[in-house]
């Protein structure tokens, strides 16, 4: 039954992400929608991307030669989501792999830039404690997503560098006390950071 007050409205949400529908999403459903309750972030899972026409590569951008390329809309799960699809037998079809930097428009990769990797672990706002006397044995998760499976992030603790990890894969790292910044840096180099407190304990 409807509840007025609540001001439903009808929109298009994409009929595989569930998000409300964007211009690429291929297939459409009628869903219900709350202003102001409901969330309302519009379906980045389909993108319109270019394929170099024979190398099957993924551009960055539109190329200078049009006819070197075509466009098709591919899917850009997040790494967990596709890890978790993987698990459960339902594999999605990702984008093909990006080509290297050629051929390319210098405004076309101006978008890209929001598309980079996001640290799940460490979170935001949390002191982390390592016990006096534990002999340097304590490690904490670095796991971040990233647009696909594929790619691979490169982990820094403030200049120092840890190591390499594939996305929603953990990498372990010794704690030490002190504050750190903790940074996830993908292949194109794009990034995200996180500073965090590590306090010793008794």
């Amino acid at each position: 039954m409807r509840t007025p007050d609540l001001n439903l409205r009808q929109v298009d949400l994409c009929a595989v992400s569930g998000m409300i529908a964007a211009p690429n999403c291929p297939q459409t459903v009628k869903g219900w929608f709350i202003p102001g309750k409901s969330p309302i972030a519009a379906c980045d899972v389909h993108r319109r991307v270019w394929i170099d026409n024979v190398t099957g590569l993924r551009l960055e951008g539109q190329p200078d030669r049009a006819d070197s390329a075509h466009a098709e809309v591919c899917e850009f799960w997040p790494s967990d989501l596709g890890k978790l699809f993987r698990a459960a037998g339902l594999p999605r079809i990702g984008p093909p792999p990006v080509a290297a930097r050629s051929n390319i428009s210098p405004a076309a990769t101006a978008g890209d830039a929001a598309k980079g990797p996001c640290i799940v672990s460490p979170e935001k706002g949390l002191i982390y404690h390592v016990r006096v006397g534990a002999g340097g044995d304590e490690v904490l998760n670095l796991e971040a997503t990233a647009e696909t499976g594929r790619e691979h992030l490169h982990w820094f603790a403030d200049a120092t560098y840890l190591g390499v990890s594939e996305p929603s894969t953990a990498l372990l790292w010794k704690l030490t006390p002190g504050r750190h910044v903790i940074r996830a840096v993908d292949e194109r180099g794009r990034a995200d950071s996180r500073e965090i407190t590590v306090t010793a304990v008794e």
